[in-house]
């Protein structure tokens, strides 16, 4: 008798045998859980999360031996199929930073729940901004050109609205007073008692190679646990570039596993290679060298994606003169990005950008154009 199985996250459904281990059966379909004990119980690496289905261990219902939230976790290797299941592998390094829904107040009141469209042609990637008759602030969808579509009634920024006001007003909810807003497309906007101005700021070094669209690489990670490096794509697809957010998820990954220094100087590791020019790279992805996403499906690439010393050193370079831009500048620092670039508070303090406080808020020129459009600034 066969049961299906459905792994989450990697959207794969697959058949079991009745009474065979999960973790058994995610291996034998291609798909990775951590595991380093042989599957006797004793690592607890191969957690997962159990959405339907009931889990058998032994005859008898299987016990949860962690909790998600108010979720129960179950090992793997000690739950057996006798039925059909949803399942949640949920690794105990999860990636990615959960970037909060920027939202309207009183935007029903004050819009008089009507529906907007904000564009905006960005540096590097392009973004058609939603906002529901309800006040729900989603970004919509990306493109690769500056120009943006054609879409009647939408806000266009640089056209309708002058991105420093933008950035001002998509930030006042964080202070009122004083702040410095960094825009990772390479614009910083200082709102101070002599008003608000805008300045270039040297941050094109972290945009990456690709837009964020279906195969950019967006975050990255290692474990001492694993022999592949740990990656997300957009819409999960195969790796295909790294976009902004990966790029600077990249960069944090190496300094926190230790494979580079302070000054982004690469280290030896079993990540590392050698060039033809002699120089270090991080090698994330290839054709002959596998990743996995944090669920456990394994990519390989169709040419190879890395972080060269090179790009590092560029980095680094603009990490220092952006340091020297921000000296004396308010505080609190709000970062921001065109679609889909996550910018770690924790990157800019290790690589020594700024020590104080730093609020992320996603997408804020669109969202101050929203704010702009009804007066609710």
């Amino acid at each position: 008798m066969a049961h299906r199985v459905t792994f989450k996250g990697v959207n794969r459904i697959v058949e079991a045998l009745d009474g065979e281990n999960l973790l058994t059966l995610a291996r034998r379909h291609g798909l990775h859980l951590d595991s380093s004990c042989g599957g006797n119980g004793s690592c607890h690496q191969c957690r997962v999360v159990i959405h339907s289905g009931t889990p058998i261990r032994e005859g008898k219902p299987a016990v949860p031996r962690h909790q998600r939230g108010d979720q129960p976790v179950y090992l793997a290797c000690q739950c057996e199929v006798r039925g059909e299941m949803v399942v949640e592998p949920a690794p105990v390094h999860g990636l990615g930073a959960e970037i909060k829904r920027a939202s309207l107040e009183g935007w029903f009141a004050n819009g008089g729940g009507k529906a907007l469209q904000v564009l905006d042609p960005g540096a590097f990637t392009g973004a058609m901004y939603e906002v529901s008759a309800e006040g729900e602030f989603d970004a919509g969808a990306a493109f690769q050109s500056d120009q943006p579509p054609e879409s009647p009634g939408a806000i266009q920024l640089g056209r309708d609205l002058d991105y420093a006001t933008a950035l001002a007003l998509g930030t006042r909810h964080v202070t009122a007073g004083p702040r410095t807003v960094l825009d990772f497309a390479g614009r910083l906007v200082v709102c101070d008692d002599n008003g608000t101005r805008m300045q270039p700021a040297p941050t094109g070094a972290f945009m990456g190679d690709m837009p964020h669209l279906p195969g950019a690489i967006e975050s990255v990670a290692w474990s001492p646990l694993k022999t592949r490096t740990i990656v997300s794509t957009v819409a999960g697809a195969r790796p295909a570039g790294l976009c902004a957010s990966g790029l600077m998820s990249c960069v944090l990954a190496l300094m926190q596993a230790g494979m580079c220094d302070a000054a982004l100087r690469l280290s030896e590791s079993r990540f590392t290679r050698r060039r033809a020019d002699g120089g270090l790279e991080a090698l994330l992805v290839a054709p002959d060298s596998e990743a996995q996403s944090p669920h456990g499906e394994i990519y390989t690439a169709e040419r190879p994606i890395s972080v060269p010393q090179g790009q590092l050193n560029t980095i680094r370079d603009a990490a220092r003169a952006l340091t020297a831009l921000l000296q004396g500048l308010p505080a609190p620092l709000v970062t921001t990005g065109d679609f889909g670039t996550y910018v770690p508070a924790e990157l800019l303090h290790a690589l020594g950008v700024w020590q104080g406080p730093i609020e992320f808020v996603p997408h804020a020129a669109a969202l101050g154009a929203a704010r702009w459009a009804v007066g609710n600034c």
